[in-house]
């Protein structure tokens, strides 16, 4: 058996009801090339889904951060489109650190998707791109920040790419709105804040000057001191 993978998709969050703690979204996507240089093809998850999804042994759960034995809600529909893998799960009501958790999805806080899967059958293809055709699906997870968000960060540091920062603007955004709503227990309040340091120290990270000198501005970049400017207005009441 090969080791497990995560494959992300950002925004994978496409509806959160919060009266019945349904979330509907994408685990994951299909034709695009990741941050792996991987594709995922149509039909990867079919059998996974025939055998573990909820027709089968309804084994696969949503968890959070990827953690196996945290899982947030159960899955009512597991099914492929010519977009993705796409879910439909329900969570428990009046379970304090699930209704935290339901309320950062639904502010938009932790909109990122994330699958566990060990590639079963994988080809490789034009460039060296390997093709995944067949996936074991073990989970999928919602996550405050997807590793090919991460690696798309490292990729421009230095440049301050304005859709990164634009994107990284928002989240910090959105924390601040839910830190003052007030309504979180002091347990999420506290992983809260700890998350926003984080992504904090991304935002400095990514401002910091690429030690690469051979890597040139491109047209979509801003200044630092207009980046340091859309961060400062994100924290304005």
């Amino acid at each position: 058996m090969g080791l497990l993978e995560y494959k992300d998709i950002i925004g994978g969050i496409s509806d959160v009801d919060l009266a019945s703690h349904t979330i509907k979204g994408y685990a994951s996507v299909f034709g695009n090339v990741d941050s792996d240089n991987d594709i995922i093809e149509r039909g990867a998850y079919s059998k996974t889904i025939k055998e573990w999804g909820p027709q089968g042994k309804n084994r696969i759960k949503m968890c959070w951060q990827h953690d196996l034995t945290d899982p947030i809600a159960k899955t009512n529909e597991l099914f492929e489109d010519n977009y993705g893998l796409a879910f439909v799960a329900s969570a428990i009501k009046g379970v304090a650190h699930i209704d935290d958790r339901i309320k950062m999805i639904e502010g938009g806080i932790v909109d990122e998707v994330s699958v566990g899967i060990v590639p079963v059958k994988t080809n490789k293809g034009t460039g060296g791109i390997r093709h995944l055709t067949e996936n074991k699906l073990y989970e999928y997870s919602s996550v405050t920040l997807a590793s090919n968000e991460l690696a798309r960060i490292t990729a421009v540091k230095g440049m301050a790419n304005i859709d990164v920062m634009a994107r990284l603007e928002t989240k910090s955004q959105n924390i601040m709105k839910m830190l003052r709503d007030g309504t979180l227990t002091d347990e999420a309040f506290h992983t809260l804040e700890f998350y926003h340091n984080q992504l904090l120290k991304h935002i400095s990270d990514l401002l910091k000057p690429s030690a690469d000198t051979s890597i040139e501005p491109s047209n979509d970049t801003q200044s630092a001191e207009e980046i340091k400017s859309i961060i400062k207005n994100a924290f304005k009441n």
